[in-house]
């Protein structure tokens, strides 16, 4: 739990500890004492997560892109900027910029204010984000993947760290002296970076998902390997001399890296409710893709011990008991495609004008395909 010790602003309660689960060996979350309903288990500020997915206006919430009040907008924007910070991964905001089709790239002209743009920096900023893959024999017959912009930089962030660091073994001095990546040395997201599984990965291997199965598993693993190669093209042109030098001098370790760490990435982006004050109707879905989330393990909704939602009042996410929780029991929560949340369940202490409702019924919010999200293709 060393890692949220170095997040700023983040709680947790005080008798945690991670270890191997005696059935299985999975690596979990446990307390050493008991946990009562509706306890504060993690809260971790906004400005260490991030949205991949921005914020949906489907479903029976309002759209915001051009109405809703000036205060809802508001919300919207300030949840928006926080795939800007830089409290976590401090290079993200850059890789960001490179990756995203839709930002302006250039110089701004000093006497009329317009954004020049030259072909050569338009070139080097196009990266495609979305592959498609066939099999022979395979249902469907096509199968196409996306990346979002902010996936992607957090693909390329943490697969830079992990290779200069740890696959190359490089010293802190010498990063530093060369400029390869981030200079930083255990900072916060030095240690986010170990905490991830990474080296199971590329012991065991991802082909076994691309040889053992046809359909969605095959189709899919060949879309990512795609999207593996298009990052590793862009790692290549924004690359300094030496770190292009010993990109391409191991190619093999630097694909493993990256395919390793797009598999990691898109599993640990969940959809958990976003609540807005203490009006119920505001709340919707949202992707979110946090440190320390991520270490808790799935059970379904009658075996689950805890639920999260992004408190945007807060500007946090908080992850809560909803029921007592025994010593050495593992604190887990549901984000599988059939479960439904009920906001009083979750006890998380709305305004008190939230409990003089007239009606009786406990708000629903419905959670998506978050099996997607996990496993990457459908279970059907």
């Amino acid at each position: 739990m060393s890692l949220f010790h170095r997040i700023h602003g983040a709680t947790f309660f005080p008798a945690l500890r991670q270890r191997a689960r005696a059935s299985d060996g999975l690596r979990g979350v446990f307390p050493r004492r008991r946990i009562p309903r509706g306890s504060a288990i993690l809260t971790i500020p906004l400005p260490y997560a991030y949205f991949p997915h921005g914020l949906p206006p489907q479903g029976p919430f309002p759209s915001f892109k051009g109405g809703g009040s000036s205060h809802e907008r508001g919300d919207f924007r300030q949840l928006r900027r926080e795939n800007r910070q830089i409290a976590l991964l401090p290079e993200f905001w850059t890789w960001l910029r490179r990756l995203s089709p839709d930002v302006v790239k250039g110089r701004k002209n000093g006497e009329n204010g317009e954004v020049e743009t030259d072909a050569e920096e338009e070139e080097r900023g196009s990266v495609a984000l979305s592959a498609s893959a066939s099999l022979e024999g395979s249902s469907p017959a096509v199968v196409s993947l996306s990346l979002t912009p902010v996936e992607a930089a957090l693909v390329v962030c943490i697969a830079l760290r992990y290779f200069f660091t740890t696959a190359l073994a490089i010293p802190p001095r010498t990063r530093a002296a060369l400029r390869l990546g981030s200079s930083f040395s255990m900072d916060v997201g030095e240690l986010y970076v170990r905490s991830l599984p990474i080296p199971l990965y590329l012991t065991y291997g991802l082909e076994g998902f691309f040889k053992q199965a046809l359909g969605d598993e095959a189709n899919a693993h060949s879309c990512l390997e795609q999207l593996a190669w298009n990052l590793r093209d862009a790692c290549l042109t924004y690359a300094s001399m030496e770190e292009y030098r010993l990109m391409d001098t191991n190619p093999s370790i630097f694909d493993d890296v990256l395919l390793a760490v797009l598999y990691i990435v898109r599993a640990r982006v969940f959809q958990i409710p976003l609540l807005f004050g203490e009006n119920p109707l505001r709340d919707r879905l949202i992707s979110v893709y946090a440190p320390g989330l991520d270490s808790l393990n799935h059970a379904d909704e009658h075996h689950c011990t805890a639920a999260a939602v992004v408190s945007a009042k807060s500007r946090s996410i908080v992850v809560r008991a909803v029921r007592d929780i025994l010593p050495d029991e593992e604190i887990t929560f549901d984000y599988s495609s059939q479960n439904r949340i009920p906001a009083d369940r979750l006890m998380f202490k709305r305004n008190a004008r939230c409990r003089d409702r007239s009606d009786k019924n406990s708000h629903e919010i419905m959670v998506g395909e978050t099996c997607e999200s996990r496993y990457l293709f459908s279970r059907d």
